[in-house]
């Protein structure tokens, strides 16, 4: 098992394939990326377990409406990028 980043856009919604997905760990920008917000996740290639293969990521400004479909997505983390705060909610897939 290891921990792998993934970068982000910053979008409303976006689909991150991540075959053996085991656990969303945090969002941060990272320095060495101009600042870009990055995922990173725990990941099994390795195992058997059906484990997550994707996670749907929604990214939420501060001062945003929130909308009634968004109520009962998982948080994640708060970054904080060029002047934007971003709230990270997220829904997990599996094929």
């Amino acid at each position: 098992m290891k921990i792998l980043k993934y970068p982000l856009e910053l979008v409303d919604e976006q689909t991150i394939s991540i075959p053996g997905l085991r656990e969303l760990v945090a969002v941060q920008t990272q320095e060495s990326l101009s600042g870009q917000p990055v995922l990173w996740a725990m990941v099994d290639k390795e195992t058997e377990q059906p484990w997550w293969d994707r996670a749907i990521i929604y990214i939420v400004a501060t001062g945003r409406e929130i909308k009634d479909e968004d109520i009962g997505r998982s948080y994640l983390s708060t970054f904080q990028c060029k002047g934007f705060v971003g709230h990270v909610y997220y829904e997990l897939l599996n094929d």
